[in-house]
């Protein structure tokens, strides 16, 4: 090892630290770099079974270690990418960034990512440089995709799986942020393409307006939305072709595996994408 090696690799430990932060939710361990102490993969949400409704996370008694990405959504779609990442339906995790040296609570920004609601992933997006130079704390969230997030089945609770874990992120958000030194009453949204769209989403949910505070749209619209019932009788006659020993039921659906699931839905052309009405 050269002592230009040497010096790198000195420089690279005196600025990389481990954090400790307590939360209502259990202690989380991550680490600081450049002034901004970083979380990555800590889980906002559970559920017991695929196509039902996550709900927030007991409390864990030992320390969360949350110094490495957790696995990422199922991806589908023109916009997934030929990534080496982990990909499951367990993949409710959020990532946090906090800039150091701050005596007052700070604003909080929450990031929801594009992708045409069947791709897209919060790993995509490192946020210290933006916690950094605007002082604010950054947010960035997986959610449910594609057919385990908007899967069009008639006796699902909701159609909008992944809108709602959005939703839950942000309950996490207000329940836990005040420990990370974030302003729990100034939350900005603000997402692009389909992730804007899922913003504009929140300001129609009457329950996601005591989440937040602010939004903002970038190349989003209403566009990505459909009526529930024409999306129901439009995909149901598509699911029924690829999938004939099902016929529509959703224990059936429950133990088929993913990469069959997907293969034939993408072949089949099934829009998957949030719909609006009664059973949204």
């Amino acid at each position: 090892m050269t002592l230009f090696d040497l010096l790198v690799l000195t420089a690279t430990i005196l600025s990389v630290q481990s954090v400790i932060t307590k939360t209502p939710s259990g202690d989380i361990l991550g680490f600081t770099s450049n002034n901004v102490d970083i979380y990555k993969g800590i889980p906002y949400g559970q559920f017991s079974t695929r196509w039902s409704s996550a709900t927030l996370p007991k409390s864990w008694t030992d320390t969360l270690n949350a110094t490495e990405f957790g696995p990422i959504c199922h991806q589908s779609g023109p916009f997934k990418l030929p990534l080496p990442l982990v990909e499951s339906e367990d993949c409710l995790f959020l990532n946090i960034w906090v800039p150091n040296g701050n005596n007052s609570l700070l604003p909080v920004r929450v990031w929801l990512h594009g992708g045409g609601y069947t791709a897209g992933f919060s790993n995509d997006y490192d946020s210290e440089n933006l916690a950094r130079f605007s002082q604010s704390i950054i947010v960035t969230i997986n959610y449910r995709l594609g057919l385990f997030g908007f899967f069009p089945l008639p006796n699902l609770n909701t159609r909008n799986l992944g809108l709602m874990d959005q939703q839950l992120a942000l309950q996490w958000v207000q329940k836990n942020i005040p420990s990370f030194g974030g302003d729990k009453t100034n939350v900005m949204i603000f997402g692009e393409s389909a992730g804007g769209s899922s913003v504009l989403a929140h300001l129609l949910m009457e329950s996601s307006w005591p989440l937040y505070s602010s939004i903002v749209l970038e190349s989003a619209g209403p566009f990505h939305f459909s009526d529930c019932k024409e999306n129901e009788r439009v995909n149901l006659k598509l699911i029924d072709i690829a999938f004939p020993e099902c016929q529509s039921n959703l224990t059936c659906f429950q133990k088929i595996d993913a990469s069959r699931l997907y293969q034939e839905l993408t072949i089949n052309w099934i829009k998957l994408w949030p719909c609006i009405g009664e059973q949204s």
